[in-house]
């Protein structure tokens, strides 16, 4: 959330990857692309807030789940409270995670 807020204010910023989180300043018309990667089963992201912030992202956001995934996945602290179970381990999740993103940035056109 934070580093959307530093992306929309600084034009040397020309994209954002959103790894379980969500904008909470308006990215529609900023020129800016994202890249928004959720998992599954992620029972701490608050997906009521995430569905809001839909018009906040950019409007060629590519949005992408990973199947089986959860919150904890995305780092490497152990499973967080309130978090949904995983049914693939953090390291296949931070590698599809890794490998969306590097597919997304060598597609990306500035």
């Amino acid at each position: 959330v934070m580093a959307a807020e530093y992306a929309n204010g600084d034009d040397r910023v020309d994209g954002i990857v959103f790894l379980a989180s969500y904008p909470n300043s308006d990215l529609a018309g900023s020129g800016k692309q994202a890249l928004s990667i959720t998992a599954r089963n992620d029972e701490v992201l608050d997906w009521d807030k995430y569905k809001a912030a839909a018009s906040k992202f950019p409007s060629d956001t590519v949005f992408y789940e990973i199947e089986g995934g959860n919150h904890s996945g995305f780092g490497s602290y152990g499973h967080q409270s309130g978090d949904g179970q995983a049914t693939i381990s953090p390291a296949q999740q931070q590698k599809e995670a890794a490998e969306q993103i590097v597919a997304w940035m060598k597609g990306w056109t500035i």
